[in-house]
């Protein structure tokens, strides 16, 4: 069989790959078995080496710019979890049930609840209202270690 066949056949494998796995290297590695086929045509196997390794340095070197903006995008979206998941201790709390420990009145700046086991300070979520302990509430905001209830 030709030099130049079987680096077909290897490109064509590589393509097969590439669509099963959606490795985008793998289409890169293709073009450059292609070009080593083209090597092979011309001038033997040994040139085909030189070219397939001179091609996949020289192609799997360059970066597209989709490619760049994918890694950027998936930078970001990585970030903004990482954020996320930073702002669900408070927040994961929003929703939640509470009860009322200690009468809770704004203008007075006293009222504790107790979420889920865990102890925070409260305020009404109108200043006039004023909640008698052992009241159960919802939490409707978290604000630093205080929770706005109703």
């Amino acid at each position: 069989m030709g030099g130049w066949i079987m680096w077909a056949l290897v490109a064509v494998a590589l393509v097969a790959a590439r669509m099963a796995t959606h490795q985008p290297p793998l289409a890169t590695l293709a073009l450059a078995a292609l070009a080593a086929a083209a090597g092979a045509a011309v001038g033997g196997m040994m040139a085909a080496l030189a070219v397939f390794a001179l091609a996949s340095i020289v192609l799997l070197s360059h970066r597209p710019r989709s490619a760049r903006r994918r890694a950027r995008r998936a930078r970001e979206r990585a970030r903004r979890d990482r954020m996320a998941a930073l702002r669900e201790g408070a927040t994961a709390l929003v929703g939640r049930d509470a009860i009322v420990l200690e009468p809770i009145i704004n203008r007075h700046g006293v009222g504790i609840v107790d979420i889920d086991g865990q102890v925070f300070s409260a305020r009404a979520l109108h200043e006039d209202d004023e909640i008698d302990a052992g009241e159960r509430v919802e939490v409707v905001d978290v604000r630093g270690a205080t929770a706005l209830v109703a």
